[in-house]
């Protein structure tokens, strides 16, 4: 038997035994459900310090800050502070870190400095809304110009906490 020439032989037996001696069944799709829920979440990344500098009876009484928080994308929110450590009533106060004179200031979020920053959640809508990336909300200060004008020479000091409630 000649080898060369068999070689086309087994390559159809090959080929022919390879395929199906029928046609398969196919059964009907079966459907997967796939869920998931987006939570909403937010957290405070970040509140940069608030230095007025060097104060004079005549200088400007006022500064700016910055909270940074991030919200999920549509989550709405408010940011909330407390009236610092020296508080008094309505008004936040500066401590002063010789003579312990206290020197009140608001925190608004507002630059005309109408509205005073929240100490509680506001009934109703919240303010904010995520954006699922970093937001800078400006905090704005002021100093009661009535306590400027008597300050005695110190460095003042106070320590607020912001919050974020969604």
């Amino acid at each position: 038997m000649n080898v060369k020439n068999m070689w086309p032989a087994v390559t159809a037996v090959l080929v022919a035994g390879a395929l199906p001696a029928q046609a398969q069944t196919v059964t009907a799709p079966k459907t997967m459900t796939i869920n998931a829920e987006v939570t909403g979440t937010c957290s405070l990344d970040s509140t940069p310090d608030i230095d007025l500098g060097q104060l004079t009876m005549n200088s400007g009484n006022t500064g700016q800050g910055a909270v940074n928080v991030t919200c999920t994308n549509g989550l709405p929110y408010d940011i909330l502070a407390t009236l610092g450590a020296n508080a008094n009533g309505a008004y936040a106060q500066l401590k002063g870190d010789t003579t312990g004179t206290l020197l009140r200031y608001n925190l608004y979020s507002d630059a005309t400095h109408q509205t005073v920053w929240p100490q509680a959640a506001v009934s109703g809508t919240p303010t904010q809304e995520g954006e699922g990336s970093a937001q800078s909300i400006p905090v704005y200060l002021q100093i009661v110009d009535a306590d400027l004008k008597t300050a005695k020479v110190d460095t003042y000091q106070d320590a607020v906490d912001f919050t974020v409630s969604y």
